[in-house]
């Protein structure tokens, strides 16, 4: 099979840059040819001024000329879009269908009904633009960079194109990375047999880790939503109730907008012997890390779609620990594969830190499982395979697209 897959790079690379060189990566070792084709908001949108830039995420000439020309030098069997935003637009669909080529969009936010792309705002979970309401609240919010312009152009976006059904009339197959994000998306008009559920994958998959250090790790973007305020509460309470060599270690991985807040809280709250702020680390290193931990906590308290971190996690036989909300619902097994607690609870986290570092076999007895989890879930194999699946239902069933959203 021939794939085009494209990409529309975020100014800071995330989880979504990575997933879409995994899949690629995945399906290029089952044999398939795939080709890919990308935009980069950290180099391209110092190209263009803001005027051009608000008219092209809208719908992008350009772009419906680079991946027409793109898909009529080569016999494509299928469009994989993993990021339109905000320079490749929706014009790309446009594009494909004027060659006859059946297009799959990834579904790894809640971007095409959700400004903020995270139904997250103010600290809290927010769904103002939720069932079937427009996107106004995000303008008056400032839901997109927190700017009243950048916000009205995004709306107009999702607007324009609510009003020419583009997402029905042009997309073939969405895939969603949890069934979190399929049921989100079905509650806002969207038709649930036109969305496959695939997780992320892992590529290449590491090699299983032994959890040796038994320190804890988090891994991910430092931001309010992500729930990391809430790890240093558990922590202060532990060191609160706790002596001083009964406090385990925790790692945060990673950079992000509340990077220095959390660095200040720390020396403030006094945690700087048990709560190291690591920083961003290259991913062989990462790796390592979550495979040195007793276990990594992934403790949002957004709706998250589907954490890299998990499946990360699992591949190096780690044990998760998650708040329960969003995908890591259905991606974690309580007393399985890790551990349950309700977002924002900081008690019932420190109550399961503190069992597993004072039993630390019981973490230590799910590394099988939690690498079974992977092979099972989130290989690049199976991955590749649910794709494959997907695409030949989209070539086999070309034309056939969702209905009114």
């Amino acid at each position: 099979m021939r794939i085009l897959m494209i990409h529309n790079y975020y100014k800071h690379r995330g989880g979504e840059g990575i997933s879409f060189a995994a899949e690629a990566e995945a399906l290029r070792a089952l044999g398939h040819v795939v080709d890919t084709f990308s935009l980069d908001n950290a180099v391209d949108l110092e190209k263009r001024n803001r005027i051009q830039t608000a008219i092209n995420s809208i719908w992008s000439r350009e772009s419906y000329n680079t991946v027409r020309s793109l898909l009529q030098n080569k016999s494509y069997d299928v469009l994989h879009v993993q990021n339109f935003f905000p320079l490749l637009s929706p014009s790309v669909y446009d594009a494909a269908k004027s060659c006859g080529v059946p297009v799959v969009q990834a579904l790894r936010n809640y971007r095409l009904f959700c400004m903020q792309t995270g139904l997250f705002r103010d600290g809290k979970i927010c769904e103002s633009c939720s069932g079937g309401k427009h996107s106004w609240a995000g303008i008056k919010h400032r839901c997109y960079r927190d700017s009243l312009g950048a916000s009205l152009t995004l709306s107009v976006m999702i607007e324009f194109h609510r009003l020419r059904n583009t997402w029905a009339n042009r997309v073939d197959a969405f895939v969603a990375v949890s069934d979190c994000v399929k049921q989100k998306y079905v509650s806002n008009g969207w038709n649930p047999n036109q969305i496959r559920v695939k997780h992320n994958t892992v590529s290449p998959a590491p090699d299983i880790g032994k959890g040796e250090q038994g320190n804890f790790v988090v891994v991910g973007r430092l931001s309010e939503d992500k729930g990391l305020l809430v790890l240093l509460d558990a922590w202060e309470i532990l060191m609160q109730q706790c002596s001083p060599e009964d406090i385990p270690l925790l790692k945060v991985i990673g950079d992000g907008p509340l990077e220095q807040t959390l660095r200040d809280d720390v020396v403030r709250r006094g945690l700087s012997d048990c709560v190291v702020i690591v920083g961003r680390l290259l991913l062989e290193a990462t790796y390592t890390e979550l495979g040195n931990a007793l276990a990594s906590i992934q403790p949002s308290v957004r709706f998250e779609p589907c954490s890299r971190t998990i499946a990360e996690s699992y591949a190096k036989g780690t044990p998760v620990i998650a708040a329960k909300i969003g995908g890591t619902v259905e991606l974690v097994s309580d007393g399985v594969s890790g551990f349950h607690f309700e977002p924002g609870d900081a008690s019932a986290l420190a109550e399961i830190v503190y069992r597993l570092w004072k039993d630390p076999k019981i973490a230590l007895s799910m590394r099988a499982t939690a690498r079974k989890f992977f092979d099972d879930k989130f290989s690049p194999q199976k991955n590749a395979e649910q794709l494959v699946s997907i695409y030949e239902a989209v070539i086999n069933h070309a034309g056939s697209c969702i209905g009114n959203v």
